[in-house]
Formats: C-alpha cells, sequence, structure tokens
C-alpha cells in the first residue's frame, strides 16, 4: 500500500518489481533513479523490516500536472492486519518541495564565493583531499594551479572596486569555461584563484590548458589602458595526500612567475 497525494493505492494484486517499483523509477528524476530503485528494492524492505534499516527516501519526482520535477520524501513502515495478521509495507509521501529547495540554496551558498560563485576555500580543499584519498590510477594525470592577476591593485585603484569586481568575475567565469568538465575553480580571495584539474590525458594537456588561461585571461580589456594578464603557478599530482602540500608548491611555482616577468606559468621542480 502506499499514499501519494492523500490518496491510498493497494497494490498487493501486481508484481513488486515489474509494477510498483517500475512506476516509482520511471517518474523519478534520472539521477535519483538507481537510488529509488535500490531502496524499494525487496531486498532493501526486507533488511528495513528485519534490522531497522533506514525507513526514508527524498527524492525528485514527476508532477504532471506542474509538468516539472518536485521534492517528496517517501517514509516506510509495516502494520498487520487486524483481520488474517498479513503483514503489510505502506509507503507514505510528503511534498518537501519548498523545503528541500531552501536547504539545497542554503548549502550552494555555503559552498560558493559570493562574488563570483565560484568554490570557496573550505570547500575546495575539501574536494580535493577527497579526490587525493581516493585517487588510485597513476596514469590518472592531476594538477594543482594558483591563478593571480598580475597588478591587479591598479586597476582598483584607477578605475574602481565596482570594475576590479567585473574582473573577477569575468576571470571567475572564463576559468570555469575552461575547467568546468574535469577540474574544481575556486577563489580563495582578493584576485586569487585556485583549480584542480583531474582525469588529464598528459601533463602537456595541462599545460596547454594554463597557456588558455593566460591567453584568455590577456583578452579581457576594461579599458584602452590597463592590460590585464595573470601569473600562474603549477603543481603535477604525484603522491601528495593534502591540498596544503599542493598549495604550498603551487605557490612557490607562483613566486618564480611572478619573479620572472609575469604573465606565465611556471612548474614546480622538486629539488630533491
Amino acid at each position: 500500500i502506499y499514499q501519494k497525494n492523500g490518496i491510498y493505492h493497494n497494490v498487493i494484486d501486481v508484481q513488486y518489481e515489474n509494477s510498483f517499483l517500475k512506476s516509482f523509477v520511471e517518474e523519478a528524476a534520472e539521477k535519483d533513479r538507481e537510488r529509488v530503485a535500490k531502496f524499494f528494492s525487496q531486498e532493501n524492505v526486507q533488511n528495513i523490516y528485519h534490522h531497522n534499516g533506514k525507513r526514508t527516501i527524498e527524492f525528485r519526482t514527476w508532477k504532471a500536472d506542474k509538468n516539472r520535477y518536485e521534492w517528496v520524501k517517501f517514509r516506510i513502515q509495516f502494520e498487520r492486519q487486524s483481520s488474517n495478521n498479513e503483514l503489510l509495507m505502506i509507503a507514505y509521501s510528503n511534498d518537501i518541495n519548498d523545503e528541500k529547495s531552501r536547504q539545497l540554496e542554503y548549502e550552494y551558498k555555503a559552498q560558493r564565493d559570493g562574488l563570483t560563485g565560484l568554490y570557496n576555500r573550505q570547500t575546495f580543499n575539501q574536494f580535493v583531499d577527497d579526490y587525493l584519498k581516493d585517487k588510485k590510477s597513476v596514469s590518472d594525470y592531476c594538477a594543482y594551479m594558483i591563478v593571480d592577476l598580475d597588478n591587479f591593485k591598479s586597476i582598483n585603484d584607477s578605475l574602481g572596486h565596482s570594475t576590479g569586481d567585473e574582473v573577477i568575475q569575468k576571470v571567475a567565469t572564463l576559468l570555469e569555461s575552461i575547467c568546468f568538465n574535469s577540474g574544481y575553480v575556486g577563489r580563495f580571495g582578493g584576485d586569487e584563484f585556485v583549480i584542480f584539474l583531474y582525469a588529464q590525458e598528459s601533463y602537456a594537456e595541462i599545460e596547454n590548458k594554463a597557456r588558455e588561461i593566460i591567453r584568455r585571461i590577456e583578452g579581457i580589456k576594461m579599458d584602452s589602458i590597463h592590460d590585464i594578464t595573470a601569473s600562474i603557478g603549477i603543481t603535477f599530482v604525484t603522491d601528495e595526500k593534502h591540498h596544503r602540500i599542493l598549495f604550498d608548491k603551487s605557490d612557490q611555482a607562483l613566486y618564480v612567475s611572478k619573479k620572472s616577468g609575469k604573465c606565465r606559468y611556471y612548474v614546480y621542480v622538486n629539488e630533491k
């Protein structure tokens, strides 16, 4: 028996996996379907009953009357019929779309830099550490980059902080466009950005991305006087297991880029 929108539906006379479960999975959003199928599977329902497993699930389901997906929460409980003592599973649904939307918005803002929408320091560092912990393949070429705008103070001093903010936002947009499918991009404050690239084909591909970043930042024009350029420090990931090590190495490489004339990148070299 399941209750949806205040109406009870008896599905005792249908095949559980092929009829009842199929209807739930088909109505669920594509990214949620595997979770829904696993939760409502007979194996999991029996586990919930015998071992007091988790009894609730939240997912997005199709609302035909609104022509969109909305969040719902299902809760499973078990009751025995008084007439024949037969055990029933009852699945109750609640509409949680409004509260879930507020929760997701709060979580998004908590993870993001307010000006650019990039990951903030804490979230970026956590993603990098999680990736490093799970990294297993030596053929998975990864790199950590620090991107720092050159002479950015002169932009703020000459054109104003609102123009400076606009430059920061433009840089953030292009960094995401270059790295969106295989990297994390964050802003640590001011004009300092960080990038973690993963699943690259080679170290040469990583350096090509660095060249593209430098070239496209040079293409940002706010007036006819001020050039906008960036310097980059790069560390190729080997066996590091913490973001702090990669940041420190990339920071050293960035220092070399700045001292060598700016508007360029430098790859950290282990001197041991």
